[in-house]
C-alpha cells in the first residue's frame, strides 16, 4: 500500500514476531528472514531464511582510471587495492527494531596517475571507508551505507559482491522495463568494448539483487561470480586523447570543473539475496519497498480530539499485482489523483488500485483526460497490462476519514499540517 495512516503514540511495551538480534560481539545480526556477519576481512556473509548463503560480499576495490567521462580506461600498468590495512567492526545499534553494524576499513590508495597514463603514482593516500550495515525487523533485505573522504584523482572505486551462484546473465530495472543483459558487450568503431551498463531501481544476477534509489551503473566480473557496482570514478576531461580505450577523440580534451570527486561522499543501497529468478524472488516488491522509507509527521489534533480518525488509513490507495510498479503519483486539477503504473513482467499481468475510487478514467502520458474505466463492486480498478506495458490514469477517490476535516483530505494529511 501507499497511502498514509494515523496514530498516536502512547507508553507502552509491545513484541516484535520478528525482531533484530545482535551478537554480543557486535559483528552479527539476524531477524527472521535474513542474518548477516561481519568476516575478518570486512566483507559479509548473507544466508536467509530458506538456505541461500553467499559469502564475500562488500569487497572495496579501487583501480586507476585514466579514462574520461565518456569511457572508462585502467592505465597501462594498473594497481588495484583491494585489501585494507586495517579494520574495526562497532555495534551501533543493537535492535529490536533496528541493528547496525559500523564496519570501518582503512586504505591507502594511490594519489593519481602518471602523466603518461602508464601507471598509477606511488604516493599514496590514507583513506577510511566506513560501511554502514543495517537490519530491521521483518526486512528480507540488509542496508548497506558506504561514506569516505575522496582525496586522490584518476580512479574508481567498486562495491563488489560475490554472489550465491554463477551468472551469464544480469537483469537490471531501467526506464518502464527490465533489461537482460549477458556477459559480451557489443564493441563500438575503435573502442574497447566494456561491459559495464546503467540500473535504475535494481540489478539481479545469481541470486542477489542490489536494491537502489538512484541511478547506478554494474558490471559481472570474475566469470559471472561477482557483481560490481561503480561507487565514484574520478576524471579530469571531458575527452581524453590518448584514452587507452578509444582510439578517436569523443570530444574536446577540456577539463571537466570538480570531476575529480574530490571530498566526502555517501552513497546507499540494499542488498537481497534470494532463490531462482528475479520474479520468483519478489525483487520488484522488496526495490519499491526500499526506495518508499516510511515517513512521519505530527498532526495538529488537540487531546480532545477522536483521534485516530475513523476509519483512518482504510482509503490508504493500493496498488497490486505481480511485479506492478507505481512509478508515479500526482494530483490534478478538480480533486483528480493520477497514477502512472507500468508491468515489468515479460508477460501479461493484472493490475488491481484500490481505496475508496469514487471514479476512474484512461489519461495520455501528457495527462490528458481519457474514456472512464469500470469499476468493481468493491470500488476497485482492475486493469489489464501486456508485457512491459505504461499505463496511465486518473483517480476522484471519496473523503471517508475525515474525522478531523481540518488535518485530512481525500489524498491524505492536508499540507501545512
Amino acid at each position: 500500500a501507499l497511502g498514509w495512516s494515523a496514530a498516536r503514540a502512547v507508553d507502552g511495551t509491545g513484541d516484535l514476531a520478528g525482531p533484530v538480534r545482535v551478537a554480543p560481539d557486535g559483528r552479527a545480526m539476524s531477524n527472521a528472514l535474513l542474518s548477516v556477519e561481519v568476516a575478518d576481512d570486512g566483507t559479509l556473509r548473507l544466508e536467509t531464511q530458506d538456505g541461500v548463503t553467499v559469502a564475500g560480499v562488500g569487497r572495496i576495490v579501487d583501480g586507476g582510471d585514466f579514462g574520461d567521462s565518456y569511457n572508462h580506461a585502467p592505465p597501462s600498468t594498473d594497481a588495484l587495492v583491494d585489501a585494507p590495512a586495517s579494520i574495526s567492526v562497532e555495534a551501533d545499534l543493537r535492535g529490536p527494531i533496528r541493528g547496525r553494524l559500523a564496519v570501518t576499513r582503512r586504505y591507502a590508495w594511490p594519489a593519481g596517475a602518471v602523466a603518461d597514463g602508464s601507471a598509477r603514482t606511488t604516493d599514496t593516500v590514507a583513506t577510511e571507508v566506513v560501511m554502514q550495515v543495517e537490519l530491521r525487523a521483518d526486512e528480507p533485505f540488509v542496508r548497506i551505507g558506504l561514506a569516505f573522504d575522496n582525496r586522490s584523482d584518476d580512479h574508481r572505486v567498486r562495491f563488489h559482491a560475490s554472489l550465491p551462484r554463477a551468472a551469464e546473465r544480469s537483469h537490471a530495472e531501467g526506464q518502464f522495463a527490465v533489461v537482460e543483459r549477458g556477459m559480451a558487450p557489443e564493441g563500438g568503431y575503435r573502442e574497447e568494448p566494456l561491459a559495464t551498463y546503467p540500473a535504475h531501481g535494481w540489478v539481479d544476477a545469481g541470486g542477489l539483487a542490489v536494491l537502489l534509489d538512484h541511478l547506478a551503473e554494474y558490471e559481472l566480473t570474475d566469470e559471472g561470480r561477482e557483481l560490481a557496482i561503480t561507487v565514484l570514478r574520478s576524471t579530469g576531461l571531458i575527452s581524453r586523447n590518448d584514452n587507452p580505450y578509444r582510439q578517436d577523440p569523443a570530444g574536446p580534451e577540456i577539463g571537466i570543473p570538480n570531476a575529480q570527486m574530490r571530498g566526502p561522499w555517501r552513497l546507499a543501497f540494499a542488498l537481497l539475496p534470494h532463490a531462482r529468478g528475479w520474479i520468483e524472488g519478489g525483487v520488484t516488491g522488496a526495490a519499491e519497498r526500499y526506495r518508499h522509507p516510511f515517513l512521519t509527521s505530527q498532526g495538529g489534533a488537540g487531546g480532545e480530539a477522536t483521534w485516530p480518525p475513523p476509519r483512518a488509513g482504510d482509503d490508504a490507495l493500493r496498488v497490486g499485482g505481480d511485479q506492478v510498479s507505481l512509478s508515479s503519483l500526482r494530483r490534478r486539477d478538480e480533486g483528480w489523483l493520477e497514477a502512472r503504473i507500468v508491468n515489468l513482467a515479460p508477460e501479461v499481468r493484472r493490475a488491481v488500485v484500490a481505496g475508496e475510487i469514487d471514479a476512474a478514467r484512461d489519461a495520455s502520458l501528457r495527462g490528458e483526460p481519457g474514456p472512464s474505466l469500470p469499476l468493481e463492486p468493491d470500488g476497485s480498478l482492475v486493469l489489464r497490462l501486456g508485457a512491459a506495458e505504461i499505463r496511465t490514469v486518473q483517480l476522484r477517490r471519496r473523503e471517508t476519514a475525515l474525522g478531523r476535516a481540518d488535518v485530512l483530505d481525500a489524498a491524505g494529511p492536508r499540507r501545512g499540517v
